[in-house]
């Protein structure tokens, strides 16, 4: 028996950012502490290696059930512009159903910025975009 898959939810294009000059600055106050990642303001800083992937939950779990052999359909919205390429060229070959995608040409796609600390952390500089 086949299954029919149907995923609804966000897709991103997401830039995970490395930088080894990243500041983790602590402020304590009475009740808690609080850890930032900072950078020299105005200076431009080197990135130590950066990494374009897909991503976003209907992305994902779409990617995820057709890997596991399901008929299955991504429904989402995203806009007509770069980063959408990038989502539907990802589909090729993966098996997914894209004809209920929505492509919006007045909307970007979302996009993030994740930028990892040294010590792994992670800080994400978010625009929805047409997830919204």
């Amino acid at each position: 028996m086949n299954k029919k898959i149907f995923t609804i939810g966000s897709a991103t294009m997401d830039v995970f950012v490395e930088c080894e000059s990243a500041n983790i600055v602590s402020v304590n106050t009475k009740d808690k502490c609080s850890s930032y990642m900072s950078y020299p303001y105005g200076a431009k800083v080197e990135m130590s290696n950066f990494s374009t992937k897909v991503g976003g939950g209907g992305v994902n779990t779409a990617i995820n059930f057709a890997n596991l052999g399901y008929d299955t359909t991504a429904i989402f919205k995203i806009g007509d512009d770069i980063y959408s390429q990038g989502i539907m060229e990802y589909f090729k070959g993966h098996g997914v159903h894209t004809d209920c995608i929505i492509q919006d040409n007045s909307l970007s796609t979302g996009f993030s910025i994740i930028l990892t600390s040294f010590q792994g952390d992670r800080t994400v500089l978010a625009n929805r975009g047409a997830n919204a």
